[in-house]
């Protein structure tokens, strides 16, 4: 079956993916910012689905470097990953846009939109394996 790399999953749509795809036999890398998340999920899903098919990691997908490292022990635990899901971002006040402050405005362009076109880039020119990539 395939392995899927999921970021953002330890809560809401990235989650009930995770899960989804669980329950069609594929293998999932689950991933937040915060590990005690991650913790707490891995042990409801792996009570469900076992543990083998299931690895979590802590990564803000902000950072390059954290997203690398999450691409490494991905491969090193499962040898291959077909399919990332890029569901992790930041989103900032319901205020008008006019009325964000520039930094919150910079940190959400940077999360949602660069990071995710360098990694995706990245990881697309230089896998042999990789075959699908998806934001949400």
């Amino acid at each position: 079956m395939k392995t899927v790399v999921v970021t953002g999953s330890s809560e809401g749509i990235g989650l009930g993916l995770a899960k989804e795809l669980l329950k069609k036999g594929c293998s999932v890398v689950l991933t937040s910012r915060t590990k005690s998340k991650l913790e707490a999920v891995n042990k409801e899903l792996s009570a469900e689905f076992g543990s083998d098919k299931i690895m979590i990691q802590a990564c803000d997908v902000a950072k390059f470097n954290e997203v690398e490292d999450l691409w490494k022990a991905a491969k090193d635990k499962f040898g291959t990953i077909e399919i990332w899901i890029n569901n992790a971002g930041v989103s900032n006040s319901t205020a008008p846009v006019w009325m964000v402050e520039p930094e919150q405005m910079n940190a959400v362009v940077n999360t949602n939109i660069i990071q995710r076109c360098k990694f995706t880039l990245h990881f697309t020119f230089t896998s042999n394996t990789f075959k699908t990539f998806m934001d949400i």
